[in-house]
């Protein structure tokens, strides 16, 4: 069995980085989460090439799903910062909790229509699913994160699965 490439592992972190499963420094994720429910691993390195090739076409089938395709490069630049706005990192959470949202309350709507509607109802600021974090402030990223773990976690509870943060 060959080892994992460091080009497979890039595209592991850039996929899962796509579809918001990474928090970084955290090995407990919902990345490394996939990784052990497809190949019964905890780490990503220690996959090997074929194990590998399978979580990658996890992430890829995810992507699809998500009516997203598979980014040509690592990702960078995909969340936009503005001076004084929202972080990419909290860019990133809002996303997670987002798809967390979607898999324990399903919905018609798209996700991005769904995040527009929760600023503007909690936040009380225009939102628009194109650009949902155009109008916020650092201030008011944390107040959204906050928001959004709460519905999360009362979706979570509906549904019968609570893990608790």
């Amino acid at each position: 069995m060959e080892a994992i490439s460091k080009d497979q592992i890039k595209a592991i972190y850039a996929l899962g980085g796509s579809l918001g499963l990474v928090e970084h420094g955290s090995h407990e994720d919902n990345l490394h989460l996939l990784v052990e429910s497809t190949a019964g691993k905890s780490s990503v390195s220690s996959l090997t090439g074929d194990e590998a090739a399978q979580v990658l076409a996890e992430l890829k089938h995810r992507m699809r799903f998500c009516n997203q395709e598979p980014p040509a490069s690592s990702g960078a630049g995909r969340h936009k910062e503005k001076p004084g706005g929202v972080t990419a990192d909290q860019q990133r959470k809002v996303w997670a909790l987002m798809y967390r949202l979607r898999a324990s309350s399903p919905s018609t709507a798209t996700l991005g229509d769904r995040l527009a509607g929760i600023i503007r109802y909690q936040l009380k600021l225009d939102a628009t699913a194109k650009e949902p974090f155009a109008w916020m402030t650092y201030r008011d990223g944390w107040e959204l994160i906050e928001a959004i773990k709460g519905i999360v976690k009362k979706a979570e509870k509906k549904q019968g699965g609570v893990p608790d943060d």
